[in-house]
């Protein structure tokens, strides 16, 4: 009894000190960022899961994720985005949100994408507007291979 005691009090010490390095190595981002309005378009990272593609939204102080489900481009409701957080941790500058598959967290400098800590993907700075247009064309070039718009790509 007094063993697992020892253990619980031994867990507790440790993650109270965690969350203090936690709080203290980390700072909120500058108060002039902002990232309502921004997409990328990312790329799993082999083995991530069956999909190549998925993009990511930040609107309204929410995050949703683009994705291509059964040859579509998937797009939730406004109501389903999660929440974002922008944190400077020691050096690294993050955006974290909990969505329905985990918790996610991307590198504001490399664009790197994690989900529960684990490799999801890389992304880059795309425009919102045509975000869903890329993700379709991306599911016509793998049913149907490279699409070209001319001629002269044809000829390349």
């Amino acid at each position: 009894m007094i063993t697992i005691l020892n253990t619980y009090r031994t867990t507790i010490r440790i993650s109270s000190m965690f969350v203090l390095f936690f709080f203290f190595a980390s700072s909120a981002y500058p108060k002039d960022e902002v990232w309502d309005g921004k997409a990328l378009l990312c790329v799993n990272m082999p083995n991530s899961s069956d999909q190549t593609y998925y993009g990511i939204l930040f609107y309204k102080g929410k995050v949703k994720e683009l994705s291509i489900r059964e040859g579509t481009v998937y797009e939730p409701n406004d109501s389903l985005g999660s929440s974002y957080s922008l944190v400077k941790v020691l050096s690294a500058y993050k955006i974290f949100w909990r969505g329905s598959s985990g918790v996610h967290s991307l590198d504001r400098r490399n664009f790197f994408h994690l989900l529960d800590g684990k490799e999801r993907g890389w992304c880059r700075i795309h425009p919102n507007e045509t975000l869903e247009e890329t993700l379709s064309s991306k599911i016509l070039e793998q049913q149907y291979g490279t699409l070209s718009r001319s001629i002269e790509d044809e000829l390349r």
